[in-house]
């Protein structure tokens, strides 16, 4: 992309598409990118399951901060936030609507003493604490989710679907979705950028008059998506798509020792939470009366384990980066006459961390990979 001075207007066009574009997989160098892909996919299934049987307050926020940490861990806190912006518009609407059409409960907060039999504008306290918790949920369930789509590859994504036995035809339609935005948003830019050398101002005006000077521009992508539907349909006809026989994966995507032994403890986690749904433990009744269990710690330090496994890997990961960062210093004052021994040091090192966090596409000993967030 071209250079622009920063603050200019059609800097802030890019902008925009930059922070589309994050929200999208990138290639980075960090431990939550060298988890291996079943364990955070099984994780954020984990995560849902857990916001789904409880309701208690203090629980929901101890899981949504959980789902908060890796991202800083993945450096993807750009796009986490981008995720967890747009979730936010959602957020009063779903309060509101809980409000207007949920009026049970005792403690009423507003009654204008007016009513039909189709809407009451009453209000009380337990719709509205009951709306607010169900954002919570939404916005811890979005959290994880987005975890999944920023650090695990599309094409890891298919290989997993490949090894669960999902059919064919619901892989090649999860590969498609997932790519669509990414690419519809380089198209758009790319649109964007051949407008401005043409010397159209496309973010001066008001946003009635960038609506109409961006509307042209739907005209070409919807060109682009269709002639590229039409490629992708003669490339699957051309390898035998859908011709029965069972296909084999390319992508080879080993859990390791550590990978198993972190699906146990989310698994274990998980067990834990039905026992402490099947004794009440964090239970919460919303109406007539609010009331919530005073017994959380047990379902509460659960879900404070479910962040282990991005800690643990997180140490290994720091300690394998130490490890390549002193032996390449011990070959720079050894100077060139063992280059071998140097190598096959950081090739041990390399073993070594795929041993304990199988890595994903991403090699810990390469250098320069996505450093930022």
């Amino acid at each position: 992309m071209p250079w622009m001075p920063k603050g200019s207007e059609d800097s802030k066009g890019s902008e925009n598409l930059g922070r589309l574009e994050s929200m999208s997989y990138r290639d980075k160098l960090t431990s939550v990118h060298s988890m291996p892909p079943a364990v955070k996919v099984i994780w954020a299934l984990a995560v849902l399951f857990i916001a789904l049987i409880f309701e208690h307050p203090i629980l929901l926020l101890a899981l949504f901060i959980v789902t908060a940490i890796p991202p800083v861990f993945g450096k993807v806190t750009n796009g986490w936030g981008m995720y967890m912006k747009l979730s936010l518009y959602f957020v009063p609407i779903l309060i509101i609507l809980n409000v207007l059409f949920n009026h049970n409960g005792s403690t009423i907060l507003y009654d204008p003493n007016f009513s039909n039999s189709f809407f009451s504008p009453v209000i009380t306290l337990e719709s509205l604490t009951y709306g607010v918790m169900m954002c919570v949920r939404l916005i811890t369930i979005l959290s994880a989710f987005a975890l999944i789509t920023l650090t695990i590859h599309p094409d890891d994504i298919v290989a997993l679907m490949h090894k669960a036995k999902v059919p064919s035809k619901s892989v090649l339609i999860t590969s498609l979705s997932s790519r669509f935005m990414p690419t519809l948003i380089r198209d758009a830019e790319v649109a964007m950028e051949v407008q401005r050398t043409r010397g159209l101002e496309l973010d001066k005006g008001s946003k009635i008059e960038r609506l109409k000077k961006i509307a042209p521009l739907l005209i070409p992508l919807l060109a682009n998506s269709l002639e590229r539907s039409i490629d992708v349909a003669e490339a699957m006809e051309a390898r035998g798509f859908g011709n029965g026989k069972r296909r084999s994966s390319y992508n080879d995507l080993p859990i390791g020792r550590m990978g198993w032994l972190y699906i146990i403890l989310i698994i274990g986690v998980v067990g834990g939470s039905i026992i402490s749904k099947i004794y009440g433990w964090g239970a919460v009744e919303f109406y007539p009366v609010f009331s919530a269990s005073s017994s959380i710690v047990f379902p509460l330090i659960m879900i404070l384990l479910m962040i282990v496994p991005f800690l643990h890997s997180q140490i290994l990961f720091t300690k394998t980066q130490q490890k390549i960062k002193v032996a390449r210093e011990m070959s720079i004052e050894r100077g060139e006459g063992i280059k071998k021994e140097d190598t096959a040091a950081e090739k041990s090192i390399g073993l070594y961390m795929e041993k304990h966090t199988t890595t994903s596409g991403v090699n810990p000993t390469d250098e320069g990979v996505g450093d930022g967030a």
